[in-house]
């Protein structure tokens, strides 16, 4: 407490000024739970943090306090996962708590989760309790964002919060994270900090202040000085007549006289004098007939009249404006009216044809807009337009004011596209699918066919069909498969020897050329036509083509030479009887 009077009253005055500091500094942070993470704007560097190889880094960055203040960023080159943690800290079982940070990150980031990775009393692993309270989200990538969780503790008693970045599939994935704030509760608020680093910040506004009184060779001198040795106020009676004040604020009560006085720079409520000259004047009100000067300064005002070869107004109300020419580096209108200009590499303009007018890129055929001004269709937005506005080029895109897009270029799809079942697609060129196509509801083609690659003797392609539910079908050959009775007529027993015919077929194994595939059984075309015909058949624009076996087409004859069969059993069986 020191041992002179001057000594003890210094102490007492330095103790209730800590109290009140510390007050003040805490007592602004009083709602909800105190904040459990320290350093939890990263005001102190990394302590209390860690990360992956370190790459957790302090940086500067406009979305944060306009780039005057550090946050902490994580980046990751890789498909994995880097992970930026805190410090442990202790927890309230069943309890619940708000987790606050602020954020944002780059567009190469693929998404971010957040843990709180705890543990109960007397575990020595690292964490047995997993809370995932943030999964594979992104954060803002225009500003820094405000995010709020909560969560129940459960039975941990400890644990640390951990951002995990999941890397890229291509570039630098950048994760900022700052001014987290973990507290009992279950309602967001503003970030607080830790109560530790509450403290700090308090005693480091604290400065001890001293007064000290020294005579010196005639003159007198009182000083408060603070704990640096700056002077903080003071009061100098110099021996030659020169005094000096030191301080922020002087203030004098009453009426004062002043003979001759040399001010650098004064406030004056009212002012009255016989004559006014100065260099610069500043004022709130300024109530004159006329005013000459070389420079006028007005912050607000309300002029009738202004005639200024250069001047510079912070602000300007008025009714009207023209001018001849305008500069300016931001404008904000509520109504903005322009025909003809650049606006932001912008081109506002007028179709040589007089039909309406236009907003374009810096090249006017490359993109634009239309305002639909003019008669009958109007083109409403275009790329690549071409160099004649008579009519589109071979390779540009367009959208008519009724509605109808017209593409010249190619068009390039990489997900889903989806027609509507009132809508219509025509292909009038040739349609090539890369992939082989899939129909959920079937195809149809009219009397048109499906031509398929292959090789045939004339050459040419190859005619398919396929059918699921159908009376007939065509594949280059003719085929009939109606059998109902009211389209017969002159109906009778046949007279084909069946048996006969099907052993004169002669059945053969054989491999196909082509292929290489073996055959155990089947028939030659050629040897089979010259006894039933009709199960061979061949291309009619193409008769020299392959011929082809219709085996189903053998199956009446196979059904006749079984009766035969039966009818020969039956005989030899009555002739043994």
């Amino acid at each position: 407490m020191g041992n002179t009077e001057n000594g003890i009253a210094d102490k007492v005055a330095r103790m209730a000024l800590t109290n009140q500091l510390f007050q003040v500094e805490v007592g602004k942070y009083s709602v909800s739970g105190p904040n459990l993470i320290k350093n939890s704007d990263f005001k102190n560097g990394t302590n209390e943090w860690g990360s992956t190889q370190n790459l957790g880094r302090l940086v500067k960055h406009s979305f944060y306090h306009n780039g005057q203040k550090d946050l902490m960023r994580l980046s990751n080159a890789t498909k994995n996962e880097n992970f930026l943690y805190s410090h442990r800290f202790n927890l309230e079982r069943n309890t619940d708590y708000v987790l606050n940070f602020r954020g944002f990150n780059n567009s190469a980031l693929a998404s971010y989760d957040v843990y709180i990775l705890g543990r109960r009393a007397g575990e020595s692993d690292g964490f047995t309790i997993v809370k995932k309270v943030v999964s594979s989200k992104k954060l803002s990538t225009s500003r820094c964002e405000d995010v709020s969780v909560t969560f129940n503790s459960g039975e941990m008693d400890n644990a640390y919060i951990r951002f995990d970045n999941n890397g890229s599939s291509s570039g630098t994935a950048d994760l900022y994270i700052t001014e987290v704030d973990l507290y009992k509760g279950y309602k967001p608020r503003t970030w607080q900090p830790h109560p530790e680093d509450a403290v700090a910040d308090a005693n480091k506004k604290l400065e001890a202040t001293q007064t000290k009184m020294t005579q010196l060779a005639g003159s007198w001198v009182v000083e408060n000085i603070n704990s640096a040795g700056d002077i903080i106020s003071g009061i100098n009676l110099g021996a030659n007549g020169h005094n000096r004040f030191v301080g922020k604020l002087t203030h004098i009560t009453g009426e004062t006289l002043i003979d001759r006085a040399v001010i650098k720079s004064a406030m004056v409520d009212k002012l009255k004098t016989g004559n006014f000259e100065a260099g610069s004047v500043t004022t709130t009100i300024l109530d004159a007939e006329a005013v000459t000067a070389e420079k006028l300064k007005v912050d607000d005002a309300l002029i009738k009249k202004l005639t200024a070869t250069d001047a510079f107004i912070d602000q300007l109300i008025s009714k009207r404006i023209f001018s001849i020419k305008v500069e300016s580096v931001i404008s904000s209108s509520t109504f903005l009216e322009a025909y003809q200009g650049r606006i932001g590499g912008f081109t506002l303009g007028q179709f040589d044809q007089g039909g309406g007018r236009w907003i374009s890129g810096v090249n006017q055929f490359s993109v634009g807009m239309g305002n639909g001004a003019g008669y009958g269709v109007r083109t409403a937005f275009w790329a690549n337009w071409g160099n004649n506005w008579n009519y589109a080029g071979p390779k540009a895109w367009n959208v008519n004011t009724d509605g109808k897009m017209y593409c010249r270029n190619e068009v390039g799809f990489y997900d889903q596209v989806d027609f509507s079942n009132s809508s219509r697609a025509n292909f009038y060129g040739n349609t090539t699918f890369s992939r082989s196509p899939v129909f959920s509801n079937g195809i149809e083609l009219g009397s048109k066919d499906v031509l398929g690659d292959g090789w045939n003797p004339k050459g040419g392609r190859n005619a398919v069909v396929w059918w699921n539910q159908v009376g007939s079908g065509s594949v280059k050959y003719w085929m009939e498969q109606k059998s109902d009775r009211r389209l017969k007529e002159n109906i009778t027993d046949t007279a084909v020897k069946a048996l006969d015919k099907i052993n004169r077929l002669r059945m053969v194994a054989f491999d196909f050329i082509e292929n290489k595939k073996h055959e155990e059984i089947g028939l030659i075309a050629q040897e089979a036509e010259t006894i039933v015909p009709r199960i061979v058949s061949r291309d009619p624009e193409n008769p020299d083509g392959y011929l082809h076996i219709d085996y189903t087409a053998l199956v009446p004859y196979l059904i006749k030479a079984i009766q035969e069969l039966n009818q020969k059993i039956e005989k030899m069986e009555k002739t043994i009887a």
